[in-house]
């Protein structure tokens, strides 16, 4: 495989990285609309599946920065892709409008065809994680750590809300 196409594959690693931490974080954020999607499916446990699928999306994105070439983070990738495409089947065969929770209440969108459409894709990046030997040099890392502030900085914009708003009822009770 010429540079060109290392470089594509790593860029594709990097992006989808970023987008499984940020999904991830915004459903440990506000668990509320992802509970609700997977209530609208008709599984039981939303409360821990949505906790489980957010920790499983963060470890995605971080093991395809720090872990390249891993089998468990293509097995975790290629698991979530098959999960996100079988959610979207569920709601097009039973006729369900369920609103996608995929980057918390943001970005909700309905459930169905986007996820079958995506899970080829994210297919082959798991793929490409086995396929595609990862190389030591300086461009994968330096990319792994602007992916990594880019993802801190998203993930924190995200949380600083819930700390303030934590923060300002702490302050309010009596003692607190």
């Amino acid at each position: 495989m010429n540079e060109a196409s290392r470089a594509l594959v790593m860029i594709a690693q990097a992006l989808t990285a970023a987008l499984f931490v940020w999904a991830g974080t915004a459903k440990i954020a506000q668990a509320n609309p992802v509970r609700a999607t997977i209530s609208a499916l008709g599984f039981g446990r939303p409360r821990a599946i949505a906790s489980a699928l957010g920790v499983a999306e963060v470890s995605v994105g971080l093991g395809l920065l720090l872990l390249p070439g891993h089998p468990v983070t293509a097995l975790l990738l290629g698991g979530l892709a098959c999960m996100f495409g079988l959610a979207g089947l569920l709601a097009l065969v039973r006729g369900l409008h369920v609103e996608c929770a995929c980057f918390g209440s943001h970005g909700a969108a309905p459930l169905g065809w986007r996820q079958l459409a995506l899970m080829p894709v994210w297919l082959a990046i798991a793929v490409s994680v086995l396929a595609v030997p990862p190389t030591l040099a300086d461009e994968r890392v330096a990319v792994t750590l602007a992916v990594l502030a880019m993802v801190a900085v998203l993930a924190a914009s995200r949380l600083m809300p819930l700390y303030l708003e934590h923060r300002v009822q702490r302050l309010a009770i009596p003692g607190g």
